[in-house]
């Protein structure tokens, strides 16, 4: 896995029209995948794309990987939910994922809320942001 992938940057590189569609192709073709991924921010995308054939397309080939579930890992998706009252449940979900693989950096157009997001140990997450 080269990267954790936020809902962003696969919806701006899906729509031409989105303001970070040019830093979301150019992010996506410098970590090229496979991305390490919740099924809550790839429902995420679903929703706000109706590309839903396409997401399974990558669940299917290993593009979108899953590390856990959401059963697994709902105390610690709990925690950080109490901890940063801003966060959704998709974000926790990646807060969550990068403090199991420090290493890889987040990709997000959500600067706002991932700026401020830390992991249990306080530190913060590793961004790839427009």
């Amino acid at each position: 896995m080269n990267a954790i992938l936020d809902a962003g940057p696969l919806i701006a590189a899906w729509d031409k029209s989105d303001k970070n569609h040019v830093w979301a192709v150019s992010i996506l073709t410098k970590y090229p995948g496979p991305y390490l991924t919740s099924e809550l921010v790839l429902a995420e995308v679903a929703h706000m794309t109706g590309k839903d054939v396409e997401i399974m397309d990558g669940v299917r080939t290993g593009m979108f990987v899953f590390d856990g579930n959401l059963r697994e890992d709902a105390a610690a998706i709990q925690r950080v939910l109490f901890a940063c009252n801003t966060s959704d449940i998709a974000d926790a979900s990646l807060v969550v994922l990068s403090e199991k693989q420090k290493r890889l950096p987040v990709l997000t157009t959500d600067k706002k809320h991932f700026y401020s997001y830390r992991r249990v140990d306080k530190s913060a997450l590793p961004l790839e942001t427009p």
